[in-house]
This record gives structure tokens, C-alpha cells and sequence, in this order.
């Protein structure tokens, strides 16, 4: 989480908004200073169905059971997905690939880190006012 958001705090190009931290506990254990807004949760691994479903696009990158949990997610919740970067892990595992017949789209990627916020600020321009998800 804290390279993600540090990220997104450097690249002036890139970065539009506030980041945002979902922290597992109620205090601020883990939390990054590259996070504008810091979601104290309380809710472990809950968590990630908060983060998801508050996501328009994901990004996935390398990745251990909580990234495979997150893609999970978001394919359940019709967000897209985009792989980034060339490190090992679930993101790279699933670029390319459908995670079940429920959806005719696949993980995009693997991508760079640029052209993958790029594609992401695209996913969700394409979106457009209707973001009306299963």
C-alpha cells in the first residue's frame, strides 16, 4: 500500500486526487504518509470489500493471497482490473486472463506503471456518469 501511495503522491501527471489508506485496525499502525485520508476500518481483511467497492478501477501489483483477494473482489464487482509492473505475484499470474466465464473482459495488462495509470484514468472516463455496478 505505502509504494502504491507514494506513487500516486509523486507523479503530478498522474495524480488528481487525495490517496487513500484503508487501514485494518482502529489505529494508525501501517499507515502510510503518502495517504491523504487515513480509513481507520477496524475490520481486519474486511477491509478489502470496502476498498473494492469504493474503486472504480484496480490495480493489482505483484501480489499474495491479499491481491489474489482483492482481483477476486473486484472481478465479483465488475470493476476492472489492470495488472502493473513485472514483479511476481498474482497480478502477473492473471494479466491476460479471464478469472471466470461471468465476464467477457479480462486483467489487463501487465503494464508499466505510467501506462497503467494511464489505461485506469481511461477505464474510468469510459465509465462515464452511470457507474452502475452488479
Amino acid at each position: 500500500m505505502d509504494a502504491a501511495l507514494q506513487g500516486a503522491r509523486t507523479s503530478n501527471r498522474y495524480h488528481q486526487g487525495d490517496t487513500v489508506a484503508f487501514l485494518p485496525g482502529y489505529g494508525d499502525a501501517g499507515a502510510s504518509p503518502a495517504a491523504d485520508i487515513v480509513l481507520r476500518t477496524g475490520l481486519q481483511h474486511a477491509r478489502n470489500v470496502v476498498m473494492i467497492a469504493s474503486a472504480d478501477v484496480v490495480l493489482a501489483i505483484g501480489g499474495r493471497a491479499g491481491t489474489l483477494t482483492e482481483m477476486a473482489l473486484a472481478w465479483e464487482l465488475s470493476r476492472p482490473i489492470v495488472a502493473v509492473g513485472t514483479s511476481a505475484g498474482w497480478a502477473m499470474e492473471l494479466a491476460g486472463r479471464a478469472l471466470d466465464d461471468r465476464r467477457t473482459d479480462m486483467v489487463h495488462g501487465p503494464l508499466p506503471p505510467r501506462e497503467a495509470a494511464q489505461l485506469a484514468k481511461e477505464l474510468i472516463g469510459s465509465l462515464g456518469s452511470s457507474r452502475e455496478y452488479t
